[in-house]
């Protein structure tokens, strides 16, 4: 009896034993390949989320940056073209001279102004854009340029160039919004 429950016993070990212990193998090996598929989803999640973070951060500085410059050169058209604006008003207690000076400060002073927020942000944005923000910033620089230095006695060479510039002048500032635009809904 006890040789045939030995028997017995030895052949259900024997078929029995491989299956289990190689079913077990199995199991620790699965155990094992999703732990380590688990940690490699994990550094890579992690790595997307800093990336995320790093994305984020850059397009909020840019959108920043674009809506500062957007301003300051609203500011600069409004300055540039008032320089020989179509209509005028005039203060009579105001000399020729005076009015002349007066809109000459201002352009400075909105010129300086975005010159300084188009250089001091210049890597915060793409290339395309300062490319067509430095355009505008030479031609109303050559407007202010046309008429601090133009004679007193107006020509009709001189309105016709201030009506050039100001159609240059607003095309590139639309130019500029465009890209804007453009660059905004991308990002």
């Amino acid at each position: 009896l006890q040789i045939v429950i030995a028997v017995i016993l030895g052949l259900v070990i024997k078929s029995y034993l491989p299956s289990y212990f190689s079913k077990k193998g199995e199991n620790l090996a699965t155990k094992e390949d999703i732990k380590e598929i688990t940690e490699k989803v994990e550094e890579i999640r992690v790595e997307y989320a800093k990336r995320m973070h790093v994305h984020e951060k850059a397009f909020d500085k840019e959108f920043e940056v674009l809506s500062e410059l957007w301003k300051a050169l609203i500011e600069l058209r409004y300055a540039t073209l008032n320089l020989r604006p179509r209509f005028d008003t005039v203060n009579p207690n105001e000399t020729d001279e005076q009015r002349r000076m007066n809109r000459l400060n201002k352009f400075g002073v909105s010129y300086n102004n975005f010159l300084m927020k188009l250089l001091q942000n210049q890597p915060f944005y793409p290339i395309e854009i300062f490319d067509a923000l430095e355009e505008i910033r030479s031609i109303a620089y050559s407007e202010a340029l046309d008429y601090e230095y133009a004679d007193t006695k107006k020509s009709r060479e001189y309105w016709k160039k201030a009506e050039e510039n100001s159609k240059v002048i607003l095309l590139s500032i639309d130019k500029v919004g465009e890209l804007i635009r453009q660059r905004i809904s991308v990002s």
